[in-house]
């Protein structure tokens, strides 16, 4: 999904480019969301022109939600200048109260299937009821922080350092680990060889030695104490696959997925088998990294703007005066959590004439610009009216400075000589205007 956007007077034109791209070629989007997208610009046109559909036409606030969320576009004009916000969201899901009772639901699946699975080997063995005791509390509870602390991560707008974030977020997690002695500050270079050797080698002996000490300890015994005979399959990794798939395959959810599965080959008899070990990885990668189970769509936005924005999260293109966002978004009708991707601008445009007028200069643009834009759009048709009358006369010379000074709206106290105070409504106006006055040559 392609967007571009160019600010009119008191609109803002949006244009949608959109297709399917797969092996090098592009295809048409599916009918129903080709539909959805014609009827949100109020047109029947979903031409596949030149390998895009293309859609245009001007909004007033509301975003069309085209491509499925939910955006606005807003100006607040004065006298003095004009602010203009655009904020949209593009789909995903800002129900993080579901998201964290789904996750914790995931690992209590997962947990329970490993004190089942571990209570079968080692149930009546010497310190089974430590572990046990471990498992069903601690390791529950540490296990849905470490969730949650990765669900931090989706906070992060795709567009920020993400590099920065990772290392952050595992900053803490490992900190968090370490406070609670699932390893010590020394054993970190062995589990770092350890998980390498895993991952890029395929010799998983090292890793799974590492956690057969770790049960060990949970069960009692200390680090310098042989391993005991009951964990030795721990050690082998066949052993260790052969007793964990055994026990899932006995469990009441690989018995329901045999029977859908028996059921589907008489409709496809080349229907894979159900891999028992999806029991636990799915609930797994659900609590720590649902958005790795989903693909991803691909979304470019344009924002045409004459000056840099006061706040913006996209990139700022100097050279073409463009806001420009890449992110990817996810899939549309996803069911998984995925944050949403929040997209927003804030940018100003004085009004020069009326600033000369006023100040002899502009001395109000940008983020004092806003500050005094928002500030006004606060104020009742009668309080905006005694404030336009009193800019209508004022003088920048010094006598002038005095008179701002003195301003209190009708309904107020007047001001008393000496008194600074900023608690009355036009303290904001008078503030900004005096101080950029004197800081202005």
């Amino acid at each position: 999904y392609e967007i571009e956007l160019t600010p009119q007077e008191g609109s803002i034109e949006r244009s949608l480019s959109c297709w399917t791209q797969a092996d090098d070629e592009t295809h048409s989007l599916t009918t129903d969301e080709l539909k959805r997208i014609a009827i949100a610009f109020g047109t029947t046109d979903t031409r596949f022109v030149g390998g895009k559909h293309r859609f245009d036409g001007p909004f007033d606030t509301e975003m069309p939600g085209d491509v499925g969320g939910h955006g606005s576009y807003h100006q607040w004009d004065t006298s003095l200048g004009s602010v203009f916000l655009y904020m949209e969201r593009f789909r995903g899901s800002d129900d993080l109260l579901s998201e964290m009772e789904t996750r914790q639901k995931a690992i209590d699946e997962v947990v329970d299937h490993l004190v089942s699975w571990l209570g079968g080997e080692l149930r009546g063995q010497v310190g089974w009821d430590k572990l046990e005791t471990f498992l069903d509390r601690g390791f529950r509870r540490d296990l849905i922080n470490l969730s949650l602390y990765q669900l931090t991560m989706e906070f992060h707008d795709s567009g920020e350092d993400n590099e920065q974030v990772f290392e952050s977020t595992l900053a803490r997690a490992g900190q968090y680990l370490l406070e609670r002695s699932y390893m010590s500050i020394e054993q970190i270079p062995e589990f770092v060889r350890a998980m390498k050797e895993a991952v890029h080698t395929e010799h998983r002996e090292r890793l799974l030695i590492f956690f057969q000490r770790f049960v060990a300890n949970k069960m009692g015994r200390s680090s310098d104490a042989a391993v005991p005979s009951c964990l030795a399959f721990f050690a082998h990794e066949l052993a260790l696959k052969k007793s964990i798939n055994a026990y899932l395959e006995s469990t009441d959810a690989y018995a329901k997925q045999i029977a859908a599965w028996e059921k589907s080959k008489q409709v496809k008899p080349t229907a894979a088998k159900p891999v028992a070990f999806r029991i636990l990885a799915d609930p797994i990668m659900r609590a720590f990294w649902p958005s790795a189970l989903t693909g991803s769509d691909k979304l470019a936005v344009k924002l045409h703007l004459t000056k840099k924005p006061v706040f913006t999260n996209g990139q700022w293109d100097v050279e073409q005066s463009i806001v420009r966002w890449q992110r990817d978004i996810e899939t549309n009708g996803g069911k998984l959590f995925r944050y949403p991707t929040v997209l927003y601008a804030f940018w100003t445009r004085p009004t020069a004439e009326a600033q000369q007028a006023a100040f002899g200069k502009t001395i109000l643009d940008d983020e004092s610009l806003a500050t005094y834009c928002m500030w006004h759009r606060g104020l009742s048709r009668d309080e905006a009216a005694q404030w336009q009358a009193f800019l209508s006369s004022f003088s920048p010379a010094p006598h002038g400075l005095k008179e701002l000074e003195k301003f209190r709206f009708s309904h107020e106290p007047p001001a008393i000589e000496g008194d600074r105070s900023d608690k009355d409504l036009a303290a904001t106006a008078r503030m900004l205007i005096a101080g950029q006055l004197r800081e202005a040559p």
